[in-house]
């Protein structure tokens, strides 16, 4: 204690030595884990000033103007890192897109081929060995006739094929998501249809041009294009709602056929990508999906704007590959049930 005479006793100085020890062992313990703390902080966050967007396909084609628009809505708004969109056609795209570091400077757009491909045996790497960032849009197809046919609606075309599985011919082209979006029109319809296989789509659509089939499906854009030529007839369009490029043509659900399905176009990244840098990225993509003027430029290309969040596009695709499995047994059952005895 402190006497009268004003001196200070010797062990409240020992006391204040080793309360001044004890704090600076407390501070130099916070600051350590400061120190600690910080790579596991620059983990989540980008470090890059552009992000390449790397789109399968070529320039052009609806996924690439698709992304297009996006990432330039994106780089309008943002002071984050830049957007660009790179085109790589190469086969080994999706496993390249694997291997990436995990750093959210390169991502990979693809469209429900990821799945097809999957399930048809064909694909050097599975949807699920990435991170889905964003589910984006999604785009309809329509079912067309040929321009000279008469009676030309769907109902009518259901039932001719259900009276003789042989007798509405229909294109096919030598893809995975091909098979699958025309196997979703057969099993939701309950038809078969005599397909006839080409090499690709445009091979198919002179077909029918042609007169060598009967029917088939192509984009919004093919179909309102010959169908003001005459050339074709369109019946039907595969989503939920009716495409603005053909307004007047009514969707399966109109037509009594209780089914949608359109082709899904995404986003993933590499599967030890983390949560923090998917949240950050997507919230990028679902800002832009709420521009109005984003949805009237993808109107423009026959597509609907379809966002879904890392989680949800998760489960999605998990559901949507369940339910494929499930839609592929339903058609070997019916081949196999087919068969002469």
């Amino acid at each position: 204690m402190c006497g009268h005479d004003g001196k200070v006793d010797r062990g409240i100085l020992c006391c204040v030595e080793l309360v001044s020890m004890w704090i600076r062992i407390v501070a130099c313990f916070f600051m350590i884990c400061a120190l600690l703390a910080t790579p596991a902080v620059a983990a989540n966050k980008l470090k890059c000033t552009s992000i390449k967007v790397v789109v399968p396909y070529a320039v052009g084609s609806a996924t690439d103007l698709i992304l297009r628009a996006y990432t330039e809505t994106i780089n309008r708004h943002s002071t984050g890192p830049l957007l660009k969109v790179v085109n790589v056609t190469k086969k080994t795209v999706v496993a390249d897109a694997i291997k990436t570091p995990a750093d959210g400077c390169k991502l990979l757009a693809a469209s429900l081929s990821l799945v097809a491909e999957q399930l048809a045996g064909e694909a050097k790497a599975k949807w699920s060995d990435l991170a889905p960032v964003a589910m984006l849009t999604r785009s309809p197809l329509v079912v067309v006739a040929r321009g000279d046919m008469k009676d030309a609606t769907l109902p009518n075309i259901i039932e001719i094929a259900l009276e003789d599985s042989g007798a509405i011919g229909i294109g096919e082209a030598r893809s995975a998501l091909g098979r699958m979006m025309l196997m979703c029109l057969e099993d939701a319809s309950g038809a078969r249809f005599q397909i006839m296989t080409y090499d690709t789509g445009r091979q198919s659509l002179m077909a029918l041009l042609a007169g060598k089939l009967d029917i088939g499906l192509v984009s919004p854009s093919a179909a309102k294009r010959r169908v003001d030529q005459k050339e074709l007839q369109a019946l039907a369009v595969t989503t939920e709602v009716r495409s603005t490029l053909l307004p007047s043509v009514p969707t399966l659900r109109e037509e009594g056929i209780g089914a949608a399905f359109g082709i899904d176009r995404g986003l993933f990244a590499p599967k030890a990508t983390t949560p923090e840098l998917l949240a950050e990225i997507s919230g990028w993509f679902k800002k832009a999906a709420d521009d109005p003027a984003l949805a009237e430029r993808i109107g423009e290309v026959g597509t609907e704007l379809r966002y879904l969040g890392p989680e949800d596009y998760a489960r999605y695709l998990q559901n949507l590959t369940a339910d494929w499995i499930e839609m592929i047994g339903r058609a070997v059952g019916k081949q196999n049930r087919r068969r002469p005895s």
